[in-house]
């Protein structure tokens, strides 16, 4: 059964372990002198490196044009969770007055909940985004199998 603190839990978990997978990719990739460096970044800069290496000749186009598309759908499941990992969290009700949403405030905001970054998510959206982020999981692993195939090229 979902609730509010098993679907912000399940979330983050699974985030994890995303973000052990594109390590574990890496570092099959990197020399272990590079990889000591790299696996201390945040998931963007990780993701970046990985952005750059793709840029370069030796990947099929496609393979290129699939990992850009997953970055792009990767990329508002990733400031989720920073909000969520790194902000205030609030219940309260929606405009609407019948909806239940959570505040995610960071920080720097001082007045989080009226913050222009703050952001406003419900308990379906949040659910939403927690499938989403189990898709971008299996998408990572079978892009991650076919840049193997593709070009086995270490950076």
């Amino acid at each position: 059964r979902l609730d509010w603190p098993s679907v912000i839990g399940n979330f983050m978990l699974n985030f994890g372990a995303l973000d052990l997978r594109v390590l574990d990719s890496l570092e099959s990739r990197l020399t272990p002198e590079t990889f000591t460096k790299v696996k201390v970044w945040h998931l963007r800069d990780r993701l970046n490196l990985l952005k750059q290496h793709l840029s370069k000749d030796g990947h099929l186009k496609v393979t290129r044009e699939r990992f850009e598309r997953f970055f792009e759908r990767l990329e508002p499941i990733r400031e989720l969770r920073n909000h969520i990992a790194h902000g205030t969290i609030r219940m309260a009700l929606s405009d609407d007055l019948k909806t239940w949403e959570i505040t995610l405030s960071l920080p720097r905001d001082l007045d989080g909940s009226n913050s222009p970054e703050a952001r406003h998510v419900t308990f379906n959206e949040l659910d939403k985004a927690r499938e989403e982020l189990g898709k971008r999981m299996e998408e990572f692993e079978e892009l991650d199998g076919e840049w193997i195939v593709d070009a086995d090229i270490r950076f």
